[in-house]
């Protein structure tokens, strides 16, 4: 299974634009069964044809191969992955060098991208996210950050993954107490 999540710069028709074509470039490339790193060197190339110039996408691309216990990641300028480790109760941020989608079209972006493999065990848990949480505001102008997404993360990963993504958003929510969301979450 391959996981993308991917977030445009910009709101408004525009970026929904370029999010509705970009998802069609990755559903189409993933037929190809390209490694993670490869999907987005492929996708930066179609996407840098089409994509007005002060306009950008990050995004992050996971192959879950649940059979060998493994994840293969490459990261193209978004939010690491991050995955609580159940063993060690722990959470590991995962950073693999990235710049973003639809800037360059030589090998600037592929030279700069990593693909990074990692071994995962049961009762781990992956979150994929976008700056929408982290950058969610309260009432004070503050922001959720990175600190109090990680605590929550910490506190809510027993569940299925479902619940999990349900009681992030309630932290969030609770968070904010209100306020007009300023960007999408997801």
């Amino acid at each position: 299974m391959t996981v993308i999540l991917g977030d445009v710069s910009g709101k408004g028709t525009s970026a929904a634009f370029y999010m509705s074509k970009a998802q069609g470039i990755f559903r189409t490339l993933h037929e190809f069964r390209l490694s993670p790193k490869d999907l987005l060197i492929k996708a930066n190339e179609i996407l840098y044809k089409y994509i007005e110039k002060n306009s950008f996408i990050s995004a992050i691309s996971t192959k879950i191969i649940k059979k060998d216990l493994k994840i293969v990641v490459s990261r193209a300028g978004h939010l690491p992955l991050y995955i609580y480790r159940n063993k060690s109760k722990n959470v590991e941020k995962v950073l693999p060098k990235g710049m973003v989608l639809g800037l360059s079209k030589d090998g600037l972006f592929s030279g700069n991208l990593e693909e990074v493999e990692l071994s995962i065990d049961p009762g781990d848990v992956l979150l994929f996210l976008s700056d929408g949480v982290l950058e969610a505001r309260n009432k004070f102008n503050q922001e959720f950050n990175e600190n109090n997404m990680l605590n929550a993360f910490r506190n809510l990963v027993d569940g299925s993954a479902e619940s999990i993504k349900n009681r992030l958003l309630e932290a969030v929510s609770d968070f904010t107490a209100g306020k007009q969301q300023y960007d999408d979450i997801s």
